[in-house]
């Protein structure tokens, strides 16, 4: 059994049990945050799988080219496509790692290391560390595309009009383009979609992998006592004294970030007022 397939069975497993211990432990916006960690994950871990299946397809693709130009330049781009492939599966494995880890120290050293653990490994961090990666993938893949489809154009339109320019000069007649440069050019059509296809998909993970890291975790504000207030009023009681100013740190939720900016700027306004 190769690794990915392992990691893809194994994943949901410890996601699961990790849920179950958190939600135990009333830990239930941590439980939230792991199940949608994991689930991005596993997500991707299935597109890589996808990925390389269309990679194998393309690189097949590229054998049937007649060019000998064209199949050097496009095993390159091919080459650079693995190169971001690795990567993605490197930080699957990272992704995998980190929340096997967690679950090894609940096991080991219990609820309170557990919480600790959890904190420090950050999964917001990491979901934008992905986010990156396929945004990354996607730009390579998106050049690729361009980069075809200009490969095509010289091939079809430049090649074959210096060779007619200089039949001209000849008094020769002007000849048709190779039967093997039209095959070649619907091949590389095909190719430029493919290339064009994993870019969007990509890019798509990437946005969500920026969503996810704006929703998990927690988020810190500083605020005055007043603020605090008027926090507490409406349900946040995660506080700790910032300094001497009188000021004070509150922890709350990522995803309610948003909420927790208008309530301070709604103080911060009538204070003005």
């Amino acid at each position: 059994m190769n690794t990915a397939v392992k990691n893809e069975v194994m994943l949901p497993e410890v996601v699961g049990q990790l849920i179950k211990f958190a939600k135990a432990e009333n830990m239930n916006k941590e439980s939230d945050d792991i199940a949608k960690f994991g689930e991005y994950v596993t997500d991707l871990q299935k597109q890589i799988d996808a990925l390389e299946k269309q990679i194998e397809v393309m690189s097949k693709t590229v054998e049937s080219l007649q060019s000998k130009d064209a199949k050097e330049v496009h095993n390159t781009m091919l080459n650079e496509s693995k190169a971001k492939i690795s990567s993605l599966k490197g930080f699957v494995g990272k992704c995998g790692g980190t929340l096997k880890s967690l679950l090894l120290t609940f096991k080991i050293k219990g609820s309170n290391a557990f919480k600790v653990a959890l904190q420090a490994c950050k999964l917001d961090t990491l979901a934008k560390e992905g986010a990156k990666l396929n945004h990354s993938a996607a730009q390579t893949f998106k050049e690729s595309a361009e980069r075809t489809a200009l490969f095509a154009k010289q091939m079809s339109n430049v090649r074959h009009s210096v060779t007619n320019a200089v039949r001209v000069l000849a008094d020769e007649e002007v000849l048709s383009a190779p039967r093997h440069l039209e095959n070649d050019k619907g091949l590389l059509h095909s190719i430029e979609n493919g290339f064009a296809g994993l870019s969007q998909r990509f890019d798509k993970l990437g946005a969500l992998a920026d969503n996810l890291s704006d929703k998990i975790g927690y988020r810190y504000v500083k605020v005055t006592e007043k603020q605090k207030d008027i926090l507490s009023s409406e349900g946040y009681n995660d506080f700790a004294k910032a300094d001497e100013t009188g000021k004070f740190i509150c922890k709350y939720p990522a995803e309610e970030k948003n909420n927790i900016m208008q309530l301070i700027n709604a103080q911060s306004n009538n204070m003005k007022m």
